[in-house]
């Protein structure tokens, strides 16, 4: 899926601009490891995120950054979610999406690195 946003990868608004509400955000940083990444940015709808380290084909790492909405079993519903973003989407700098907006249709996500992604 294509994914508009709207800042710098150090400090970026992510839209949803899918055909509907999604639970969670997840991004792939090449070249790195959770390790290296000394912050992120939980003061949005999904909280601290999870840091899923791998390696790609070639056996180098990747780190996969996952904003994940809280799930109840009871009921099989996600707690949090983003709404589908008005057209036309409106531009945000990378910083101006964040609670208590209401209805949050961007999340602001961002964090510090130890290290320089890989291309």
């Amino acid at each position: 899926m294509t994914v508009t946003y709207f800042g710098s990868l150090s400090n970026f608004d992510v839209v949803n601009n899918s055909t509907g509400p999604c639970n969670g955000f997840e991004i792939e940083l090449d070249g790195l490891t959770s390790k290296e990444i000394t912050y992120t940015f939980k003061y949005q709808s999904y909280g601290t995120p999870r840091l899923v380290d791998s390696l790609d084909a070639n056996g180098k790492p990747v780190v996969k950054v996952r904003y994940e909405s809280k799930y109840n079993p009871v009921t099989h519903t996600f707690l949090n979610s983003t709404p589908i973003a008005p057209i036309p989407t409106m531009t945000t700098a990378g910083h101006k999406c964040q609670i208590p907006r209401t209805p949050v249709v961007v999340n602001t996500m961002d964090w510090a690195l130890s290290a320089n992604q890989a291309k």
